[in-house]
């Protein structure tokens, strides 16, 4: 498995990227600063220094920020991705001075004078101007704020329009899984030919990916503990319903134990060798007992093992990248929060 990708400037990171959305407000990771830096301490050390998070992740970009003055001391580099997320009720009103507070507060927040990448993220299409808003990112490059700038859940049609704009795209994160393959319709080669690595979250589906789930009842969406379960459980009910699932999972259990790692392990190994996706986004867990990347660099999962994983995970969502998740109506916009980002 190959275990890093380069972008632009020699800018290399691992293809395991530990995602930090479960140290937000909202999820029930414990925040207790010491024993999340010796967590995350043990992920550095195993070689997975890329870190993911979000201005509007509450809490997650000072705690990182800390944590980077850590592992300094301890002569390890870690790369931090961010994101700029502007709030639903400005995008109409949104302009370049505020922009650039947003990420000057970023840095000030990751203790740095750069950032590494920034990916934006639009709520609406049809509101505001992205494309300036972006212009205005590309600035801020230039003044040397930013050294790469990402895209998060953009479809293929407005990736095309960004593209013929001129802006220079690094990466493009996008939701996929074995229950989610909309990325792969259109957008993944779309990215291939403009040299865009493809980072992929919700690759374990907020946990459900895992023997914890294997033969029990169908949750409510009310007994599910954090706001990732809640999300990948839309995305069960969408794909047809937990009967499904549980199938899935059960061919997943049988093809893991014949290779002697765990459900999780089995998803990321067929994902990063056998889909176009150049790295996966896993959030952190309290669980971490191991070196992921030693572990499952030399895994090689046989043609029959592929099959059976392709053939019980031929799930196919309507439309492209998150468009279920900007139908207002829907049940996926209903647990988005959509102004976490006041400055």
């Amino acid at each position: 498995m190959k275990k890093n990708i380069t972008m632009a400037n020699n800018y290399t990171i691992p293809r395991i990227i530990n995602g930090c959305w479960q140290i937000a407000d909202g999820h029930d990771v414990k925040k207790r600063q010491t024993k999340l830096d010796e967590l995350f301490l043990q992920y550095v050390k195993s070689g997975l220094n890329t870190f993911d998070c979000a201005d509007i992740y509450s809490g997650a970009e000072v705690f990182l920020g800390n944590f980077k003055t850590i592992s300094t001391k301890q002569k390890y580099k870690l790369c931090i991705h961010t994101k700029f997320v502007p709030d639903l009720d400005t995008l109409i009103t949104l302009n370049k001075a505020q922009i650039e507070s947003i990420i000057k507060r970023s840095c000030q927040r990751l203790q740095c004078d750069y950032l590494d990448l920034v990916q934006f993220h639009w709520w609406r299409y049809e509101e505001g101007d992205y494309l300036a808003a972006l212009n205005t990112l590309m600035a801020l490059k230039k003044e040397g704020l930013i050294k790469h700038i990402g895209l998060t859940n953009f479809n293929t049609k407005h990736l095309k329009q960004i593209l013929d704009h001129g802006i220079h795209v690094a990466t493009i994160q996008v939701q996929y899984s074995l229950l989610d393959k909309r990325p792969q319709k259109q957008l993944m080669k779309v990215a291939q030919q403009n040299n865009i690595k493809v980072l992929a979250y919700g690759a374990l589906a907020g946990g459900f990916f895992s023997f914890k789930w294997l033969g029990k009842k169908e949750p409510e969406i009310a007994e599910l503990t954090n706001r990732s379960l809640i999300k990948y459980k839309l995305i069960i009910d969408e794909i047809g319903g937990w009967t499904k699932f549980q199938a899935l999972l059960s061919t997943l259990h049988a093809i893991a134990i014949k290779y002697q790692i765990s459900i999780p392990e089995l998803v990321i190994v067929y994902l990063l060798n056998h889909t176009a996706i150049d790295a996966i986004i896993a959030g952190v867990s309290q669980n971490f007992t191991h070196n992921p990347l030693s572990t499952l660099e030399n895994i090689v999962l046989s043609s029959e093992d592929c099959q059976k994983i392709t053939s019980y995970s031929d799930f196919i969502l309507r439309g492209d990248v998150y468009d279920l998740e900007r139908e207002l109506s829907g049940p996926h916009a209903g647990i988005m929060k959509y102004n976490l980002n006041k400055l």
